[in-house]
């Protein structure tokens, strides 16, 4: 984890602080090595973030408090894992990993680079280049 302060970090078996930042390909690379992704939004957030991509396209399971990802097109509880509070969480569910069989997961397809420039775009109200 990082920016936690060190007065509220807690001593837990599998948690690791870091003083530093972290840079995106060494997050990727920690996330490529996880069985799960963990999405934490601020309050009242509701919006997809690059995280939902990143647990489809690393086959990992996506522990997260956004609970509008329960009307999109891409949840499927086999590896989305919806929480208001901890004790909402099904951790057997954590620790089994993704949910497809032999790492398959048909959300794959969805995402190709092509929809994340459509989601840009539509999201940033912005036109990218591309043919």
């Amino acid at each position: 984890m990082v920016e936690v302060p060190k007065s509220q970090q807690v001593k837990c078996e599998g948690i690791t602080y870091l003083d530093g930042t972290l840079t995106y390909a060494e997050n990727l690379r920690n996330c490529a090595r996880s069985k799960c992704l963990v999405e934490m939004l601020q309050k009242d957030a509701s919006s997809p973030t690059f995280r939902n991509w990143e647990s489809i396209m690393l086959n990992k399971r996506l522990l997260t408090n956004n609970r509008a990802i329960i009307e999109s097109d891409i949840y499927d509880e086999r590896y989305i894992t919806v929480f208001h509070d901890t004790d909402d969480i099904d951790w057997q569910a954590v620790a089994a990993g993704s949910g497809f069989a032999d790492d398959v997961n048909p959300y794959q397809e969805m995402i190709k680079p092509v929809s994340l420039i459509r989601f840009i775009e539509d999201h940033l109200h912005i036109q990218i280049a591309h043919s």
